[in-house]
């Protein structure tokens, strides 16, 4: 018996849901580590940064979880694919999700530094 459910999703609209969940989970996830990781910003105190980082995936585990597993990685959804949880077409979906998700943070992190960038 799996621990989590097999994900074999064939028809459209779930792979777009997957996709769309899987995205949001590595773009909260990134954005979260980037924002309080950012060694420059001086008002985050960068000893508890693993309490809010933490705290963010235990949010996006537990609002994902019911919809795509809430994998967040892309090794995560490698090991999946491995032990037969999870097809070739869905490792695809989530892996591509994944890389775009972290970029959009990525990107919308250093605008948004740039942006506000606050001197003192």
């Amino acid at each position: 018996m799996y621990l989590y459910r097999r994900v074999f999703y064939t028809m459209a609209g779930d792979m777009i849901q997957l996709f769309l969940s899987e995205g949001l989970g590595s773009f909260m996830l990134a954005l979260a580590v980037l924002v309080c990781v950012d060694s420059k910003n001086k008002n985050i105190f960068p000893g508890d940064a693993w309490i809010k980082i933490g705290a963010a995936l235990a949010v996006i585990v537990f609002l994902l979880s019911p919809v795509s597993g809430a994998h967040v990685n892309s090794m995560l959804s490698v090991v999946f694919y491995l032990n037969d949880q999870l097809s070739l077409e869905n490792l695809g979906v989530y892996v591509v999700a994944q890389m775009l998700g972290g970029v959009l943070a990525l990107t919308l992190f250093k605008y948004f530094k740039n942006l506000y960038v606050i001197e003192g």
